[in-house]
């Protein structure tokens, strides 16, 4: 593959979150393995996420337009529903809101609505962002959350069976694991994030990217639009 042909490869957006569950001593994380016959990072272990889809925006607009005056992002609606449904659909666990207003939700969330609940998107929290380097077959534009396990509805279902083996791990058993690279980067994040405590609000955080120069970590404003560089 040429240097032209890895830099026209489709950035997709994406999402994937991080549930911290600190009922132990030591916190532990929800992973899964990727299928072997998977075409992007197969057999890694990797937290819950996919794909940012069409109805995802299309739900986030709608919430959005829902509630005069609110100022929420749709692109940053968009990467937050994507991580909540994806959880549900590749771990079984529900982000939800029972006291949120129902409404019909598009496509792509008819799994999720089978729950009879509507997505909590308050619980998430921005960790980081990551654009996948060239040279692999796919490449995302993601951004990573990170929620409570408290949060977590106590109600579980099925999940889809796109990740093997899920469990929870202490981060010392994660940084066992075989992990992507920016996975194990998200790691060192997510031990950053716990020594900030529970019920601090950071405004700032890790972007990861590749430029001519090679792979670069700097700080951007968390608060600010999901919006590309």
């Amino acid at each position: 593959m040429t240097q032209q042909d890895m830099d026209a490869t489709l950035i997709r957006d994406a999402a994937c979150t991080v549930i911290i569950d600190r009922r132990e001593n030591e916190p532990r994380v929800l992973m899964g393995r990727r299928r072997a016959s998977q075409v992007f990072l197969p057999n890694k272990w990797v937290f819950p996420g996919g794909r940012v889809d069409d109805e995802d925006r299309t739900l986030a607009a709608e919430l959005s337009a829902a509630v005069p005056g609110r100022d929420d992002n749709v692109s940053r609606l968009s990467f937050v529903l994507a991580a909540i449904r994806e959880l549900f659909e590749e771990a079984g666990l529900l982000l939800d809101d029972p006291h949120a207003t129902r409404r019909p939700l598009p496509g792509t969330w008819q799994h999720f609505a089978r729950s009879g609940r509507m997505p909590a998107i308050r619980h998430l929290s921005p960790l980081a962002r990551a654009i996948t380097p060239p040279g692999l077959p796919r490449r995302f534009d993601t951004w990573f959350f990170v929620a409570e396990r408290t949060n977590i509805s106590k109600r579980t279902f099925e999940p889809d069976g796109e990740l093997l083996d899920l469990g929870w791990f202490t981060l010392s058993e994660v940084r066992g694991l075989d992990l992507p690279h920016i996975t194990r980067l998200i790691v060192d994040d997510v031990a950053s994030w716990l020594e900030l405590g529970a019920n601090v609000e950071t405004r700032q955080m890790p972007f990861y990217f590749q430029d001519i120069d090679g792979y670069k970590r700097t700080i951007i404003d968390a608060s600010g639009p999901f919006l590309a560089p």
